[in-house]
């Protein structure tokens, strides 16, 4: 996480309080070691799931930046009030989550179970990729704006 532009998270199945737990560690040493240069985008990819309607990748994408969110304030406590966000360490929105199907349908033929891969899984990889490259472009660009939002801040107060 310290030096990419973007993380993805690879997951079998729906976004829990597992994943957000593990950010929080993630997050936790990289304001501690000082590493956070750049703040990566944060990319979900839910492998194995079919019919996900986007207000339930909504609702995933939002326990985890809650649970993020809080892990923030844990370190704010100990540290000047208001010293950092959460968009400082990394960028994560309501965009930041893909679903893919499963690559292979299994069917019986004859008595013997056959695995078939899909053409929508070929297809859902080339959006992928699509969507790879939006979310490291909007994480330029909060990037930017952060930087941006800090030189005013700091011409300002001098």
């Amino acid at each position: 996480m310290a030096c990419s532009d973007l993380v993805i998270v690879n997951n079998r199945g729906e976004l829990g309080r597992h994943v957000g737990d593990l950010f929080q560690v993630c997050l936790f040493a990289l304001y501690h070691l000082k590493l956070a240069r750049i703040s990566p985008a944060i990319g979900f990819v839910l492998q194995c799931l079919s019919m996900v309607n986007q207000q339930q990748q909504y609702e995933w994408v939002a326990t985890v930046k809650k649970s993020l969110e809080e892990s923030v304030q844990e370190l704010q406590q100990k540290e000047k009030p208001q010293s950092f966000k959460l968009q400082d360490l990394v960028f994560l929105d309501s965009e930041s989550i893909f679903v893919m199907p499963s690559a292979f349908n299994d069917d019986v033929h004859y008595g013997l179970q056959v695995s078939r891969p899909t053409n929508l899984y070929a297809l859902k990889a080339l959006q992928l990729r699509e969507k790879v490259f939006q979310w490291i472009g909007r994480a330029k660009a909060s990037q930017k704006q952060s930087r941006a939002a800090a030189a005013g801040s700091s011409e300002s107060d001098a």
